[in-house]
């Protein structure tokens, strides 16, 4: 675990793995997570990007590069953690670049506020590892990867969501899925529990099975 009371600046080396046993966890903790391009700093002491512009308001921050490189999704599966932070932050975790890689390694985003994926700012996973958003997310652009894809949170979905391995499944848990436009595309299944599904504006389209665990799905607009 790496954490900051109000920032976080992680630019080292990670190795969780195993030779005999079962893969580690690399678990970043601040405040709040920005990830960005370039390296991963996070100084207090600068301003404007990509620098860390304040502890009390501003994101700590997380290369793209570090994240999927060897100390991160390259070795372990790794957890982007904004919500146990005592400092000014408001627990929230934005995307801001691409994100792209191969890895059987989980990636996870856990927000005590809101993940916040930025148009432009696509994840895409090659390989077979889950994708898992935890608390409240916000989508505006496209996620794929050849694992599960699950929403622990109320969900707005304004992109594509696409779990691509054979079996791989998309799973939300929310009271409030807001379901904007996009196409879902699962090989194992679309499954939601306890969630009210309003599709807003559309047009959605729905690549596989609906399993409806509770709640209700409302058309917002035709």
């Amino acid at each position: 675990e790496t954490s900051g009371r109000n920032y976080l600046d992680f630019n080292g080396q990670v190795n969780t793995s195993a030779l005999n046993g079962t893969v580690g966890t690399l678990l970043l903790d601040p405040t709040d997570i920005s990830i960005v391009a370039g390296p991963s700093t996070n100084d207090n002491n600068l301003t404007g990007a990509p620098n860390f512009t304040g502890a009390a308001t501003g994101a700590s921050q997380l290369s793209v590069t570090t994240l999927t490189g060897l100390t991160g999704l390259g070795g372990s599966n790794v957890i982007v953690d904004a919500s146990g932070g005592s400092g000014g932050g408001t627990g929230n975790i934005t995307v801001n670049v691409p994100i792209s890689y191969t890895s059987s390694k989980s990636l996870t985003f856990n927000a005590s506020g809101t993940t916040t994926v930025n148009t432009g700012s696509t994840i895409t996973n090659s390989g077979s590892g889950d994708i898992n958003f935890q608390g409240a997310s916000v989508v505006n652009a496209a996620i794929s990867t050849g694992g599960n894809i699950s929403f622990s949170g109320n969900t707005t979905i304004n992109a594509n969501i696409s779990a691509t391995g054979a079996t791989s499944t998309l799973g939300v848990t929310a009271t409030v899925f807001n379901w904007q436009s996009g196409t879902i595309t699962t090989n194992g299944g679309f499954t939601s529990t306890g969630c009210n599904t309003n599709i807003v504006t559309g047009p959605v389209t729905l690549a596989s099975d609906w399993i409806l665990n509770g709640g209700e799905i409302g058309r917002a607009h035709v």
